[in-house]
C-alpha cells in the first residue's frame, strides 16, 4: 500500500481517494473506516418523534436496547431513538471507537473513564455516572482493544 500526504496552503477540507482492483475488501474496510471519522447516525428525540436529529459518533456515550428500541445516549446524558436495531448500529459502526460490549450494549471507548475487573471474567465500564457491564462473552475483545492481557494487566 502507497500511502502519500499533500499539504496545500489554501486547503480548507480533507480529500481522500483510494485506488485497488475490484473487490478489494481492504479497500472497502479501509473506505468505511475513514468515513466513519466523520460519522453520524440519525436519531428520534422520543418514540413518537418525527423530527429526525444528527447525532455526531464523537457525542454519543453508549447505545443499548431492550429489544424493542434503541436509545442512543450521549456522553453528557441526552437520550434518543433509534429506528435501527443493535445489530444494524453495530454493522454500521465497524471500524470505529464503538465496541459491542454485550446483548443489548455498544460503547463508545472514547468516552469509557474507567475499567474494572469483576468476577468469572467480566468487566465494569464507566461512562459519566453510568456503569456497564461487560459480559464475558466480549471481555476478551474489550481486553484485546485496550491493550490489557488476559491475566488482566
Amino acid at each position: 500500500m502507497d500511502v502519500e500526504l499533500i499539504e496545500e496552503n489554501d486547503r480548507r477540507a480533507i480529500s481522500v481517494l483510494v485506488f485497488s482492483g475490484p473487490n478489494n475488501s481492504f479497500a472497502h474496510q479501509l473506505v468505511s473506516r475513514l468515513r466513519s471519522f466523520d460519522g453520524s447516525i440519525v436519531a428520534y428525540e422520543n418514540e413518537m418523534s418525527t423530527n429526525r436529529l444528527v447525532i455526531p459518533l464523537n457525542a454519543i456515550g453508549y447505545i443499548e436496547t431492550d429489544n424493542r428500541h434503541c436509545r442512543i445516549i450521549t456522553a453528557d446524558g441526552r437520550r434518543f431513538q433509534s429506528q435501527l436495531t443493535l445489530h444494524e448500529l453495530e454493522t454500521r459502526l465497524e471500524g470505529t471507537d464503538f465496541l459491542r460490549v454485550s446483548r443489548q450494549q455498544i460503547v463508545n471507548f472514547r468516552h469509557v473513564e474507567l475499567v474494572r475487573p469483576e468476577p468469572n471474567g467480566r468487566l465494569t465500564l464507566k461512562i459519566g455516572t453510568t456503569y456497564i457491564g461487560v459480559s464475558r462473552t466480549y471481555a476478551r475483545d474489550v481486553k484485546e482493544l485496550l491493550g490489557i492481557s488476559e491475566s488482566g494487566r
